[in-house]
This record gives C-alpha cells, sequence and structure tokens, in this order.
C-alpha cells in the first residue's frame, strides 16, 4: 500500500513540474485584470470586498514570503498538483498498466493549454477551482469509505468548504449547499442504518471547523476593510458610487435600447447624458457586459447622481418588454447552457502583459522562451475549429454529465455523484449572474470531465460488459 500511495505522490511531482516549466516560460507569471487589482491591494494595504476579501488578504499573507506574484501562482500550481494527485489516489489504481494510463493522461491533461496557461495565471477563480475540485473528491472518497472519516478528514472537509465559501461570491452559495447536501446525505444514510450514530456525530466537525472559521475571519475582515475604507473614501469622489448592480442595469438597458423598446423622448434625452444612444447601441453585446461598462461618454458621476431615476426606466421598460430582458439573459449565459453557442468566452489572458493599461511588473520575462513560444501556438491551433468546441463550457458539463449517468450505472451506482455535485451546484449557483461568458467561472466543468475521463478509461471493460450488474 506504501508503494502505490508513493505513485501518486509522484504523480504529484510530475504535474508540478511540468506547470513550473511552464511558469518559466511566462515568467513571473499571467496576470489578469482581477489579479493585478488585488495585488494593488496587497500593495497599499487597502483592501475591498469588491473580490472576497479572504482571498485578497491570504494573497497578502503570501506576499510576506516573497513579495511578488509568483509565490500566488506557484500556491496555485502547488494546490492544483495536490489536488489531482489526491485524486489519482483515490481510482486505486490495481496493475502497473493502470498507473502508467493514469500517468501518461495526466501529462496529457497538465500538457493542454487552458491547464497549464490557467494553473500559470494570477486569478483567484483558478484557486477556487482548484478547492471546488478538492471537495468533489473527497465527497467522493467519503462515499466510497462508507460515509465515514477520520475525524481529522471532516476537519479538513469543512476547511476546504471555508476556503470554497470565501474565494468567490458565488462560492458562498456553493459551499453552503454542498454543506446541506452532506448532512442530508448524513441523515439518509444514518436511518438506513449505512452509518453508526458515533460516525454521524463525528459529522459534526464539518460544520464546526466551517463556522469557526468564518467566525475567525471576522475579526481581520471587519479590522482591516474599516480602516480601509476610510482611505478609499478619502480617494474616491462622494458622488461616485456606480456599483456592481449598476452596471449590470446599464448592460441590460442596452437590450431596450437593441430592440428599439424607448420611445419617450424624455426618456432617450436622460439616457443619453449618460452614453450617448448609438455608443450604446454600438457598445452592447449581450455575451460581453464590458464593452458597455468600459464604453468610452460613459458618464457614470451623472448616473450615480440620477441612480434612482435610472432605476426607474430599467425596471418600466423591463416590464413592458419582458422577451428583451429574456432574450438577453439566454445569450448572456450561453456558455452555461448552450454546448454550441455561436460565441466563445475569454479563455486565455496571455496578451495581457503586452497591453499597455497594466503596470510593468506584469511583463512578461520568459526564462525558458521556446516555452512560450510553443504555448502561444498551441494555443491559437487549439482554438480553431473543430477544436474550439472545447472551450464551450456547456459542452463539457452535458459530457460530464451523461459519463456520470453511464458510470453510476454501469459500475459505482450513485456514488460517482458525488465528484460531479460541485460542478452542478457552481453552475446553478451562476444561472442568475449573467456573467459566465468568462470560461473561469466554470473551470470547475474541466477538471471535472478530466477526472471522469480518467475514470472511465481505467474502466472501459465494465462499461462495455455485457450484464448490467453494479459495483456499490
Amino acid at each position: 500500500m506504501k508503494k502505490m500511495i508513493n505513485y501518486y505522490n509522484i504523480i504529484s511531482l510530475v504535474v508540478f513540474l511540468q506547470l513550473f516549466i511552464v511558469l518559466l516560460g511566462f515568467y513571473p507569471g499571467i496576470v489578469s485584470y482581477d489579479g493585478d487589482n488585488q495585488w494593488q491591494q496587497v500593495q497599499s494595504q487597502v483592501f475591498t470586498n469588491a473580490h472576497p476579501f479572504f482571498s485578497t488578504y491570504f494573497m497578502y499573507i503570501l506576499a510576506k514570503i516573497w513579495n511578488s506574484v509568483t509565490i500566488v501562482i506557484l500556491y496555485q500550481i502547488l494546490l492544483y498538483s495536490i489536488g489531482w494527485g489526491y485524486f489519482c489516489k483515490n481510482l486505486k489504481a490495481s496493475n502497473k498498466k493502470q498507473i502508467i494510463v493514469i500517468y501518461i493522461l495526466t501529462i496529457i491533461i497538465t500538457l493542454n493549454p487552458l491547464t497549464s496557461l490557467y494553473s500559470i495565471t494570477l486569478w483567484k477563480d483558478i484557486i477556487y477551482t482548484s478547492y471546488l475540485f478538492i471537495s468533489a473528491v473527497m465527497l467522493y472518497e467519503w462515499s466510497n469509505n462508507n460515509y465515514d472519516f477520520g475525524l481529522h478528514k471532516y476537519c479538513l472537509l469543512g476547511i476546504i468548504l471555508f476556503m470554497v465559501y470565501s474565494y468567490r461570491h458565488n462560492g458562498v452559495i456553493v459551499a453552503l449547499m454542498l454543506l446541506v447536501l452532506f448532512y442530508i446525505i448524513c441523515f439518509i444514510n444514518y436511518r438506513h442504518k449505512i452509518i453508526s450514530k458515533i460516525s454521524l456525530k463525528k459529522c459534526a466537525a464539518v460544520f464546526v471547523t466551517f463556522i469557526s472559521l468564518i467566525l475567525l475571519l471576522l475579526i481581520p475582515k471587519k479590522t482591516i476593510l474599516n480602516k480601509s475604507k476610510e482611505k478609499v473614501d478619502k480617494q474616491i469622489s462622494s458622488s461616485s458610487n456606480y456599483s456592481t448592480i449598476d452596471g449590470y442595469m446599464v448592460w441590460m438597458m442596452g437590450a431596450h435600447l437593441k430592440d428599439n423598446n424607448i420611445k419617450d423622448e424624455d426618456d432617450k434625452e436622460f439616457l443619453n447624458n449618460i452614453i450617448p444612444l448609438d455608443e450604446w447601441k454600438k457598445a452592447y453585446n449581450p455575451y460581453l457586459i464590458n464593452n458597455t461598462n468600459l464604453a468610452e461618454n460613459f458618464d457614470k458621476n451623472y448616473l450615480s447622481l440620477n441612480k434612482n431615476h435610472f432605476k426607474e426606466l430599467f425596471i418600466k421598460y423591463s416590464i413592458r418588454n419582458p422577451l428583451s430582458i429574456a432574450d438577453h439573459y439566454l445569450k448572456a449565459d450561453a456558455l452555461l447552457i448552450n454546448p454550441i453557442s455561436s460565441i466563445n468566452g475569454y479563455v486565455y489572458v496571455y496578451c495581457f502583459p503586452e497591453m499597455s493599461d497594466l503596470p510593468k511588473y506584469t511583463k512578461i520575462r520568459p526564462i525558458i522562451k521556446p516555452i512560450r513560444w510553443f504555448y502561444l501556438r498551441l494555443s491559437d491551433f487549439s482554438l480553431k475549429k473543430p477544436f474550439i468546441i472545447f472551450y464551450q463550457p456547456a459542452f463539457i458539463l452535458y459530457i460530464s454529465l451523461f459519463i456520470t449517468f453511464i458510470l453510476s450505472k454501469r459500475i459505482f451506482g450513485r456514488k460517482i455523484w458525488l465528484l460531479s455535485l460541485p460542478m452542478i451546484l457552481n453552475t446553478l449557483s451562476l444561472l442568475p449572474i449573467n456573467l459566465a461568458q468568462d470560461l473561469r467561472y466554470v473551470y470547475i466543468n474541466y477538471l471535472t470531465f478530466y477526472g471522469l475521463l480518467l475514470i472511465s478509461i481505467l474502466n472501459y471493460k465494465l462499461i462495455f460488459r455485457k450484464n448490467n450488474l453494479s459495483i456499490k
């Protein structure tokens, strides 16, 4: 058994080394706009909750070790490597042939530009996804262990759920739903005498750990955000209180303008003062909020001073023209629900460091230049037809659900659904948000797909067997 465990430690090491070599090709690492925003908060020590506070604060802690974006990216690489190795350990390969298959597929999956380039990009979403994937593996391992863990594993699950909760705003919904479903499964299994009363009591450690960490975080969060608010208030004009909700309404108002729903001349004149109407129509893109929010002549101060009137207009025209909003919603969430959407969302940000509006420290200084050359070309190639279908997250979601269904029917029973549960809940939590055209939000779809694909390949004989006996 010890020998087998060492194999999976080596897998984690192989993944880490692969990604580390890619990092050397893009040194000091790829920096997204969001990542730069958080890093600037770390450097100025002026924190906001625009990105979940803990995701920035943890970056601040890492920066105390080495004040470079690279330290955060190294943590991302390490977290993904450990998570993937942990998953492979739970495959319980029974022979050398299966272990070789695991190694080969691991190298191919890591070589994939989506995996490699996301792993070396400064984005809280990448860390969030790794935690979410680890939670999936833990739940799957728990089910295969007759729904029982040692106390330390329950505490670890509580920590992982806390990380999911703390790293993205929709992660709050995902973590809470996972916690509720975890306890529903516990009580069902207790009633069916699958687990004992002692095991049920141990399950409480998940909740205790989860809540304790949230309460513990409130202390630095409240103190630091209050101090930062004083500095932010001095820097920002009191009239400039443009919020995320305002951005959503401005974006969706573009749908009404596109459909010529606004007939009243006074309303047109008012809206024209926010963004010239012709520019607003041209900027509107149901797949992308940034086009509208970054419109050249967008007067956010005027909007801030007339918020209530704008909100009244938006509600009025949305009630009169619900189909315009419905059409916008379906297109905005196309990559969540449409497997063959006509548009692809953001995939890579390796070009960002070449853009002039990011600071100089983001400029890539490759240590191994051929690696960057290789990945830029591999990325371009992968975005051509027919390979571009791979970058439709809904397509990957449906394939993953189909594989999960087959595996549940042919081999593993209902337990395998726990591996896909975080992916499903993440999708559900995103549906109301209308920002899913950015692929990183649903990166968990891909890690889940990789895992299910590997399980299917290792068990292909059982999947295609003639009899249909399930292994419970």
